[in-house]
């Protein structure tokens, strides 16, 4: 079985995180619509759909939403306060 590195490390977070309706919540909050998140990651507005489904997102993906969208994703999953 070949299990990557991210989804051995995130297992646990996984179930108790769903990354598309936090992304979407901040989508939200910041009133950025899934047509403008696409034309910023350069995809089709259903492929941006498609994103805000899942559970789980590619680790370089979501650090590009989060420079888009201005906000630590990484920080608000992990629930680390400095």
């Amino acid at each position: 079985m070949n299990v990557s590195f991210t989804s051995f490390l995130f297992a646990d977070l996984a179930t108790e995180v769903h990354i598309g309706k936090e992304i979407r919540k901040v989508m939200k909050q910041r009133r950025i619509t899934v047509v403008e998140v696409a034309a910023m990651l350069n995809l089709h507005r259903q492929s941006v759909y498609d994103m805000l489904s899942r559970d789980n997102i590619d680790v370089k993906r979501l650090a590009l939403i989060s420079e888009l969208l201005d906000y630590d994703f990484y920080n608000a999953l992990f629930g680390k306060n400095d």
